[in-house]
């Protein structure tokens, strides 16, 4: 008997990472330092945010294949 599963684009990401505040938001509320467009801003956060999820996925990986 086949299960249905719903995941949601929250539940891949690790806890440490859904409870940061968001960095657009801050950006957005408060002076930004940083050079560029808000596109390319927002671009480079959510490069930023895809590179922790996949070292944490690695990472993950790596020690459930542990011998």
């Amino acid at each position: 008997m086949a299960q249905s599963v719903n995941i949601s684009s929250e539940q891949n990401i690790p806890d440490h990472l859904q409870n940061m505040p968001d960095p657009i938001k801050q950006a957005e509320e408060g002076w930004c330092d940083g050079r560029g467009t808000v596109e390319q801003v927002r671009t480079k956060l959510q490069m930023r945010q895809e590179g922790a999820i996949k070292r944490e996925r690695a990472i993950s990986y790596s020690i459930s294949h542990k011998v």
